[in-house]
């Protein structure tokens, strides 16, 4: 697998580039390294589970030739203090926006 690091994320190989001034549609590996795409080491997970409240996140570095991945421990972000599902809170803003659309129509035509 190839990719780059392109503002702090592992970015992957687009399926047209610009090399030598030519567009290049379905680029080979060779191209793509031509174009500083690099090969991506990748390293398997921990199998030590994270402890409460926190879990693995693969981060990357390049290291000139490559891209090596790792896995470091990131705390969990906290939850939605209302309990409420995605679902719920989308709900929730469907029928907020239902009442400012039918009070805007109301202030329009009176």
């Amino acid at each position: 697998m190839l990719g780059k690091i392109i503002d702090g994320v592992l970015t992957y190989p687009p399926n047209r580039i610009i090399l030598n001034g030519m567009q290049i549609f379905s680029p080979t590996e060779e191209q793509l390294m031509q174009a500083g795409w690099k090969t991506v080491t990748e390293t398997p997970m921990p199998e030590k589970p994270a402890p409460e409240g926190q879990h693995y996140e693969a981060q990357y570095m390049d290291t000139g030739d490559t891209i090596t991945q790792s896995w470091v421990l990131v705390d969990d972000e906290p939850g939605d203090p209302s309990g409420k599902t995605i679902e719920q809170r989308v709900t929730a803003l469907e029928q907020n926006v239902t009442g400012i659309s039918t009070a805007i129509e109301r202030g329009l035509t009176t």
